[in-house]
């Protein structure tokens, strides 16, 4: 299945806030937005650019932020292995993989499989694909290239798919040994919420606005999941081995959406 759905990594703001407004259907949503969301052309620039960035500064020793190292949660957490297989779902353009690769190092064995939008596919593939990451618009494709796939590794990105709960239990079909999810909003009431989310271009991945890129308001999709739904989908598959409080992430009037992360062991391997 093709993917229409935000998953560029984006830093935290107090800038980031939700609609009042309710829609009926993602698809409404998304048109009363400009039919475009995430797959607008200089927001797909704009995180192509700031990955390139990103990437030639871990290469050249910079500090990698504190903020950035959730991923590494992840990493190690998991068993010791020699060849690490990712599927990296709403991966932007690889900067957790370029976050493990500089703590790992260059000779490790590293197989990064980011899935992303078609938009955002393409851009990657011609300037960032290489050393062991790869770009795909779909979860079957990326989980195939990768034969065995150690951890499916999701942060900040159901929420923005047209169908968290059914992306989530494609991702959990794959049946990778280990689940890391961090950075995903949820409804702690057991009900579906659309709505949009606004912020600035500049919010949107990692580092500051870089040159020839004019900052302005966005706003897209967003779609709150219950987390006790989430939760049953889980364990049907894996043992939840630890679960993170990640904070209240979006406001708006009413109620407030908090994210969430859970570190997940599939069953029947015995860890």
């Amino acid at each position: 299945m093709k993917l229409i759905f935000r998953t560029i990594f984006r830093k935290a703001s107090s800038r980031v806030s939700v609609s009042p407004i309710w829609f009926d259907t993602y698809e409404d949503a998304l048109t009363s937005c400009g039919g475009k969301g995430y797959a607008a052309e200089d927001l797909v620039n704009l995180v192509v650019e700031k990955n390139l960035l990103f990437r030639d500064n871990l290469r050249s020793g910079a500090t990698i932020p504190l903020d950035s190292l959730r991923i590494m949660i992840g990493i190690g957490s998991m068993a010791p292995m020699t060849t690490l297989r990712i599927l990296d779902f709403g991966g932007a353009g690889g900067n957790h993989y370029s976050i493990v690769r500089a703590a790992l190092g260059a000779d490790r064995d590293i197989r990064w499989n980011v899935i992303e939008t078609e938009p955002m596919v393409r851009a990657a593939n011609r300037t960032l694909a290489g050393g062991g990451l790869k770009f795909f618009d779909n979860i079957a494709d990326a989980a195939s290239d990768l034969g065995q796939v150690d951890l499916v590794f999701t942060s900040g990105a159901l929420q923005y798919t047209p169908d968290p709960l059914m992306f989530f239990s494609m991702l959990l079909e794959v049946g990778a040994r280990y689940l890391f999810i961090t950075r995903t909003a949820f409804n702690t009431i057991d009900e579906k919420v659309i709505t949009l989310q606004r912020s600035r271009l500049s919010d949107n991945g990692p580092g500051s606005l870089p040159a020839g890129f004019v900052d302005h308001e966005i706003e897209y999709p967003i779609t709150f999941v219950g987390k006790a739904t989430a939760e049953h989908l889980i364990r049907q598959r894996y043992s939840i081995r630890f679960s993170i409080e990640e904070g209240q992430a979006y406001r708006r009037q009413g109620p407030q959406f908090h994210m969430y992360g859970y570190f997940c062991d599939l069953k029947g391997t015995g860890i």
